[in-house]
């Protein structure tokens, strides 16, 4: 039978047992047993062909003047619709021995024992060794010749012959070069994911390898070399090693970072900038290779082409940078130094535009210029870029304009030193509003619903009387420009007129300081659901000749007063949600509405007909069915759970339990009202005296609701109870 039959058969398969079945012969059963065997050998003789037919390609690409491999090429001519079973696995000269039979026991690690047969005979055919076969099976199964390392290797391997002209027989290939080179190629793997490697080797290894190649070697070695790396290590390792030729690519941009981090002073975290910027030869190994670096690394890699014109751009225009760093407070002053400039500018066209692209600058690296400091480092850096970055996508010409400022930086220096004009206009305002003005601090219109939702222009109010009794009404915006326009003001002006605006400007500044700082500490309180502070609200007349009775001090005792309260009600409020886990369910300005609701019926509780619907339609949360009766109950309930002021709690601190604070009547009158006015039974309301200590209504119905009566432990603390009673009345 030749081989290409055979394959017709496999192809017709169903068809022939189908009508050997109709036909009804009696030989099947044999029949289906031979033809298993012949696939079998079918099987083993297209696999034998394929791995034979791989080493010798290897040897031809990898090897052509070191190993003879014209044997091979001829048997792996295969001519299947010739070739016949019985030409391969027949012996036709049984009394001749064969070079390529195994002699004695082989312990094969692919060939079964049943299978082993078959692939004696086709060695046999295809003049291989079955030792032979098994590493060819291995390297064809592992595509070896796709590893440039093993390929470097074996070249190395294979010099040596090379060298004394020696040309080996295929036979020698596995011993002689195929084996060496996979032993060297272990040290040298084991070394790379165990990142003991050099980077200065890594660079020579792998040069010309792109990202996946590598990851698809590492795991193509992983299984030739049957090595127990796990997963995760070769993952590290593929990490430090693409990190390696970012450093590389990118050492110069880590120069120009560190270069623009020494000029604007940082003095944060750069580490991994200054690793960057380190020769490789003088890293010893990949171990060395820390999570920062990989992450900027990684991070200048995903730069995008602005980010690099950025830190270009700043490391060109870093004298601007100084300037603005050291003449502008913060992102309100800008506009105010550009009205300077403004009337610097007159009305020349090109010094207009100077201003514009001046002001276009600062808004655009706003974020640099003000938000960066001393403490700063490499992340913080970066994401200053970044948000320049959004603004370049809406103003290509930003970096443009940045060039032609840092151009003009010296007329921007003349024209900040003959301010006189603007700072005079700014000093005659602050003169009347040190006098004249008046600013109101909370609530200013008592309206609590509406004020539940504000921001610092809501909390913060000024307004001028003049002598003609008009009232000129500031917004929070216009008093900050003339805060900005007063710390501008600087000793340029001429020396006669310094200390007079000195006075002024000091004064208006330190007062918007601390009304501003009081704003905050009252928004705080109120976004913390502080109802007792909604209503509240401070009224300051400003007064430099310091003829008022509050004056400055006075504004900065209130504010330490309300953010000590509000430090207070945030610990407050953090066990309260902890303890009453269902608070949690319900935004603050819920709760604050809650809480308002509630806090008139403090005053009477007759004023439960006047809560409104909204309070019972979030109360349906709870339960359908709330009524006034259990509104009422439950506010009198909820008045047993406040705390003992300090003179009681000093009063009590000797007491150990409450069988010491009350009377045995008191005690009775305390289970009697457990059970009649909560519905407890008799067991959890006396078992309650003991546990909920020092006792308070409000807690024992809470925790008795949580108790089974019919529980072993409360039985045993009714026990408890009632002996420590009949104590207590038999002492009396």
């Amino acid at each position: 039978m030749t081989i290409d039959f055979l394959i017709t058969l496999r192809n017709k398969e169903e068809v022939l047992f189908g009508l050997m079945e109709v036909l009804k012969v009696d030989f099947l059963d044999n029949f289906k047993s031979r033809y298993r065997l012949r696939l079998k050998e079918l099987y083993w003789l297209t696999k034998t062909n394929e791995i034979v037919n791989y080493t010798h390609h290897l040897c031809k690409e990898l090897l052509p003047s070191t190993v003879k491999s014209e044997v091979l090429k001829d048997v792996v001519r295969l001519n299947y619709s010739a070739l016949t079973f019985k030409e391969i696995f027949v012996d036709s000269t049984p009394n001749e021995i064969s070079d390529f039979l195994v002699v004695g026991e082989f312990d094969s690690r692919i060939v079964s024992i049943d299978e082993q047969g078959f692939v004696n005979k086709l060695c046999k055919y295809f003049k291989i060794y079955l030792r032979w076969f098994e590493y060819a099976f291995q390297i064809t199964d592992c595509k070896v010749m796709s590893s440039i390392l093993f390929q470097n290797e074996i070249q190395l391997v294979a010099k040596k012959f090379e060298t004394n002209m020696v040309k080996i027989e295929y036979t020698q290939l596995f011993d002689e070069i195929i084996l060496p080179t996979i032993k060297n190629l272990k040290t040298l793997f084991e070394r790379i994911v165990s990142c003991k490697i050099s980077p200065s080797d890594v660079v020579l290894k792998f040069s010309g390898y792109n990202q996946l190649d590598i990851k698809k070697e590492f795991f193509l070695l992983k299984k030739l070399l049957t090595l127990s790396f796990e997963e995760a290590d070769i993952e590290t390792c593929f990490e430090k090693i693409n990190c390696v030729f970012l450093v590389k690519k990118y050492s110069n941009i880590a120069s120009e970072i560190h270069h623009v981090r020494k000029s604007l002073n940082l003095r944060g975290d750069f580490t991994c900038v200054e690793n960057m910027m380190k020769p490789l030869n003088e890293i010893e190994s990949l171990q060395d290779i820390d999570k920062d670096l990989i992450y900027l690394a990684g991070s200048i890699e995903r730069f995008s082409d602005n980010i690099f014109e950025i830190f270009r751009a700043i490391s060109s225009c870093l004298q601007l940078f100084f300037w603005l760093k050291d003449n502008l407070k913060d992102p309100k002053e800008v506009k105010v130094f550009v009205e300077i400039m403004s009337i610097a500018a007159g009305e020349t066209d090109d010094e207009v535009d100077r201003v514009k692209c001046f002001e276009s600058c600062c808004l655009a690296f706003s974020h640099l210029i003000f938000d960066l400091n001393e403490s700063s480092g490499f992340k913080d850096l970066l994401q200053a870029c970044e948000q320049t970055e959004k603004i370049m996508l809406s103003d290509n010409d930003i970096l443009k304009k940045l060039t032609c400022t840092n151009h003009s930086l010296e007329w921007f220096k003349n024209a900040k030193k003959s301010q006189g004009s603007v700072a005079t206009k700014s000093v005659m305002e602050a003169q009347i509003a040190n006098r004249k003005g008046c600013f109101v601090i909370g609530n200013e219109k008592g309206i609590y619903l509406e004020f539940l939702d504000f921001n610092l222009a809501d909390v913060i109010k000024f307004q001028i009387k003049n002598d003609d009794s008009t009232v000129k009404v500031y917004s929070l915006e216009e008093i900050n420009d003339l805060q900005s326009r007063l710390m501008l003001v600087g000793t340029n002006i001429s020396e006669e007129s310094i200390q007079k605006m000195q006075k002024e400007k000091n004064y208006f500044v330190t007062v918007v300081e601390v009304v501003t700082r009081l704003g905050y500490a009252f928004m705080s309180l109120c976004k913390a659901g502080d109802v007792k502070y909604i209503h509240w609200k401070k009224v300051f007349h400003c007064d430099i000749e310091l003829q008022r009775e509050i004056s400055i001090n006075d504004l900065k005792l209130e504010s330490e007063k309300l953010e000590k309260r509000f430090t207070e009600l945030k610990e407050k409020l953090t066990k309260f949600r902890i303890l009453y886990p269902i608070i949690n369910f319900f935004s603050v300005k819920q709760c604050l509405f809650m809480q308002k609701q509630l806090f008139m019926l403090t005053e009477d509780l007759k004023h439960v007909d006047r809560l409104s619907s909204q309070f019972y339609t979030i109360l349906n949360f709870f339960a359908n069915d709330i009524t006034l009766s259990i509104i009422i109950q439950a506010f009198k309930l909820s008045r047993s759970l406040t705390f003992e002021d300090e003179s009681q709690q000093s009063k009590t601190s000797n007491i150990q339990s409450n069988f010491d604070n009350y009377t045995p009547n008191k005690i009775l009158e305390i289970v009697n009202t457990l059970q009649n006015d909560f519905n407890i039974s008799e067991n959890v309301a006396w078992a309650s005296i003991i546990n909920v200590f020092p006792y308070r209504e409000g807690n024992a119905v809470l925790w008795c609701a949580k108790q089974n009566s019919e529980c072993k432990e409360i039985n045993e603390l009714e026990q408890e109870a009632k002996i420590k009673f009949q104590s207590l009345k038999s002492s009396k």
